[in-house]
């Protein structure tokens, strides 16, 4: 504590002003803590609401997901009940009917053996007939047999004839088979020969015609160029004995046409002077 100072009247008359400024200078920070205060006050009670309603927010989803969950279980428990009755029930019905099914196959297993018994004794008389009727079939067989052996025989000694008799034919036939086969191979090879000839002579006259036709075209080309038909008298003679001694082979080398069904000659191939096309098939 502070001691207290000597106070004067005058000290004391100035006292409550003093303490009067000091407060009034001092009242606007007072009213801002204060509005602060407030404003805290009030941001907490809002927290403090807000909190609130979310702890509420999650007891409520809370207590409706215990609902649910709940009630699944009910759910759950009620399917699964009605199940297990299901089951028990169906195992009962199966168990009724397996025992049913049971009784069904005893009464049918004791009257299959009345009837197995019953066929049994009808069975063993007619093994008793059976055993009788193969003796029989056994001396009947030996019979046969012996029979069979002498047919045999009898068609063995044919066979052995037909086939040295169809082997002696074979033979023939062969024989007359490679005379044809002879016959045709020298036929084909006159027939190859005639064409081979008429070949060589179509392509040496065509080739005769195709140097005529040169020999004209590079002359028609000449006399363009010269733009003149003026030659002399020795080049004259010259492609005049050229001319005349092509056409002259070219007529030795014609052939006559090839012959028709009714016998007559058909129109022979045209023979073309040197330089004219020949026309060609549409």
């Amino acid at each position: 504590c502070r001691p207290l100072a000597p106070t004067s009247p005058c000290a004391r008359a100035s006292g409550p002003g003093r303490r009067l400024r000091r407060d009034m200078a001092l009242m606007p920070e007072m009213l801002n803590e204060l509005a602060e205060r407030e404003k805290e006050r009030v941001s907490s009670e809002r927290e403090a609401q807000a909190g609130i309603r979310a702890v509420k927010d999650k007891v409520a989803s809370a207590a409706e997901e215990f609902m649910q969950l709940r009630r699944a279980q009910d759910h759950e428990i009620g399917v699964i009940k009605a199940q297990y009755e299901k089951r028990i029930r169906d195992t009962v019905y199966a168990s009724r009917q397996r025992v049913r099914k049971a009784q069904v196959e005893l009464v049918e297993a004791e009257a299959q053996k009345e009837l197995s018994e019953r066929g049994l004794s009808t069975a063993e008389a007619e093994v008793a007939v059976l055993r009788r009727r193969v003796a029989e079939l056994q001396a009947q067989l030996a019979q046969r047999h012996v029979a069979g052996e002498h047919r045999l025989q009898e068609i063995h000694c044919c066979m052995e004839a037909r086939v040295n008799r169809i082997s002696i034919q074979s033979e023939d036939r062969v024989a007359h088979m490679m005379d044809h086969r002879d016959k045709v191979r020298r036929a084909c090879i006159d027939a190859l020969n005639v064409v081979r000839a008429e070949l060589q002579d179509q392509m040496s006259r065509a080739a005769i015609r195709a140097e005529g036709r040169t020999r004209f075209q590079e002359l028609c080309d000449l006399a363009s160029r010269c733009a003149t038909y003026d030659m002399t008298q020795a080049s004259y003679k010259e492609l005049k004995a050229e001319l005349v001694g092509l056409w002259q082979v070219q007529k030795s080398m014609r052939s006559p046409g090839p012959v028709l069904l009714d016998g007559s000659l058909a129109e022979s191939e045209m023979t073309l002077l040197p330089g004219v096309p020949s026309p060609e098939p549409e």
